[in-house]
């Protein structure tokens, strides 16, 4: 879950798209791996809400939009698709 993490913590904070869409091509290889990395996401973004007082309508939006994101990877919709549509609305 560390690696996992980390790869989460560099999404987040990478400015670079195209790092991030290389992360997202990585991620996308395996369904299980990307579930879990929604999860994590979703970790990540809440404990960031609980932390800081001056973001909350940004970071609830993004948990918003994660969980449709993963609603629809359910749905079967192309996993590529969805993560780099995640990316560029997060970024």
């Amino acid at each position: 879950f560390r690696e996992l993490y980390r790869t989460v913590q560099k999404m987040c904070e990478n400015k670079s798209v195209a790092e991030r869409f290389i992360l997202g091509l990585e991620l996308t290889k395996e369904n299980a791996t990307l579930r879990e990395f929604f999860d994590m996401l979703m970790y990540y973004v809440r404990n960031k809400l609980l932390c800081d007082d001056t973001q909350h309508r940004s970071l609830i939006t993004t948990l918003e939009l994660i969980q449709k994101t993963k609603e629809l990877h359910k749905k079967n919709i192309n996993a590529r698709l969805l993560v780099e549509n995640l990316i560029l609305k997060l970024g």
